[in-house]
């Protein structure tokens, strides 16, 4: 059982290190394109792909080092551990690119949303666009963004392992 555990947390990290460089990397390639001020929705389909490879590698990983088996609670707990390191991975990259290599990237983003927002409510009032400035202004720290990168990360990190962990789960007919 013990080294079950130190493989589970072994294939955690390398795995979650594997995932979180994958990430800066794309990051990367987004800063170097100049697309890193918006999300496009085929970032949204690949980031799923590459998170369900990643875990259904680390699961197989883990399944030879058990015998062929990994429970669904055991399949929780590794894939958690490999999302969270990720997103620690990522969430660091972004604050690095966010306040040494693009200072001003916040307030461009804040600009492009709300440039988006007036185009797709050209009848708002000066007063709606100072509450949604303000509002803005009060979800931009970095902080706060660090925060909901990791919520969210989490949450569908959660959801996208239990899938892949109901699929790939295989009970050890021996155990009590």
């Amino acid at each position: 059982m013990e080294n079950q555990k130190s493989s589970s947390k072994k294939i955690a990290i390398n795995f979650g290190i594997i995932s979180g460089l994958i990430g800066v990397t794309m990051g990367v390639i987004k800063y170097v394109m100049n697309w890193h001020l918006e999300q496009h929705p085929i970032e949204i389909f690949l980031g799923i792909a590459i998170t369900v490879t990643i875990l259904v590698m680390a699961f197989n990983q883990f399944k030879k080092s058990s015998g062929g088996y990994m429970s669904l609670g055991q399949s929780l707990k590794l894939g958690m551990g490999i999302i969270l390191i990720s997103s620690i991975i990522t969430i660091i990259f972004g604050y690095i690119l966010m306040n040494v290599i693009e200072p001003d990237m916040l307030s461009q983003m804040q600009e492009i949303q709300m440039e988006k927002m007036l185009e797709d409510n050209p009848n708002m009032t000066q007063e709606q666009i100072d509450v949604a400035k303000e509002w803005s202004d009060k979800f931009s720290s970095p902080g706060v963004i660090a925060a909901m990168q990791l919520f969210i990360g989490l949450f569908f990190g959660f959801i996208i392992t239990l899938i892949v962990g109901l699929v790939m789960k295989k009970s050890d007919p021996n155990a009590a």
